[in-house]
């Protein structure tokens, strides 16, 4: 089972992972290659925190294990470069759906708004800031 949810991470499928190192895990709850998995998984779903969690527990219960170490290192980057304040997304053209949400009272309105919406997007592409 574990074999499954290993090739399940790999090909991208990484809910589907999730839930077959949870099948281990439930018969096991030490098994290294799932608690692997899981974590990796969490991780890649960009649930940063409980991959943390399951990092460090892999790392206490089997502390010879650089994977785990490693996880850890990358969970707490990630949540860092997330919570950093010059990590701004910036999405022109967000006022304009703002007001013309507020005055959209038929169905002639909305088409105008989704055009407009349309030939904003097709101006400025949104862009992160650093």
């Amino acid at each position: 089972m574990s074999t499954r949810a290993r090739c399940l991470l790999l090909m991208g499928q990484w809910k589907s992972a999730s839930m077959a190192a949870d099948a281990v895990l439930d018969s096991d709850r030490l098994f290294l290659r799932a608690m692997l998995i899981k974590a990796e998984a969490l991780y890649n779903t960009c649930d940063f925190e409980h991959a943390l969690v399951l990092f460090h527990r892999g790392r206490i219960v089997f502390p010879e294990n650089e994977t785990f170490r490693l996880g850890i290192q990358k969970c707490r980057k990630a949540i860092e470069t997330t919570l950093s304040s010059d990590f701004n997304f910036i999405c022109t053209g967000v006022n304009a759906l703002f007001k013309r949400m507020g005055k959209v009272f038929d169905k002639e309105d909305a088409e105008a708004a989704e055009r407009e919406m349309l030939d904003l997007k097709e101006e400025e592409e949104p862009r992160i800031a650093r």
